[in-house]
């Protein structure tokens, strides 16, 4: 128990915090043109929109043609769109939910790598990718048994950004996003990723 409380205390002193609970609030510091698309990946009924696009698509695991929302099994499927095709996109508790390790027709795949690939052939350059996930050592971050994928304060920085181990190409990884901000808000890590 002392372990895990030093590891919180070091790990949590470590990023900046935020306690704002409106994403629309976190998304204000960024210049919002209405002229925008947006993509918000497991949207679920309703697509988030907090930078105010006037086009907004929604990925998950159904059609909604009325709404515009279409099927893909995130991590598993290409996104259905076009090279440089958003403004924006969005993942709200999301990311948590896909595995890093599964098997596609016997062959072993990496379905979390696949899916930041994916994000960021999508993205236009100059676009954003805003996630909220639960991370480590938070207990939101384990007690969901679908929750297969734990994610750290370095996991975007130290495998997908510009920054990022050279190794990280050796698993596949072909994304260079630029860290524009990340912080904690209420045990999630809010990051905002640059193409």
């Amino acid at each position: 128990l002392y372990s895990f409380y030093m590891t919180y205390e070091i790990f949590y002193a470590s990023l900046p915090k935020k306690t704002s609970t409106s994403v629309e609030d976190l998304s204000k510091s960024f210049i919002i043109n209405q002229d925008s698309t947006t993509l918000d990946l497991g949207c679920g009924r309703v697509q988030r929109n907090p930078f105010k696009s006037n086009n907004i698509h929604g990925l998950d695991l159904f059609d909604d043609v009325v709404n515009n929302i279409h099927k893909c099994s995130l991590g598993f499927e290409a996104i259905p769109f076009p090279d440089n095709t958003f403004n924006f996109i969005t993942a709200f508790d999301l990311l948590e939910h896909i595995p890093r390790h599964s098997m596609l027709d016997g062959v072993p795949i990496s379905p979390f790598i696949f899916l930041m690939n994916e994000i960021y052939r999508v993205m236009k350059p100059g676009g954003i990718f805003l996630s909220q996930t639960p991370i480590y050592p938070f207990v939101e971050a384990f007690q969901d048994p679908t929750h297969t994928n734990i994610m750290t304060s370095d996991t975007f920085t130290l495998y997908f950004s510009d920054k990022k181990f050279g190794l990280s190409e050796d698993y596949g990884i072909n994304t260079s996003y630029k860290i524009v901000d990340q912080y904690i808000n209420h045990r999630h890590l809010i990051a905002f990723l640059s193409k």
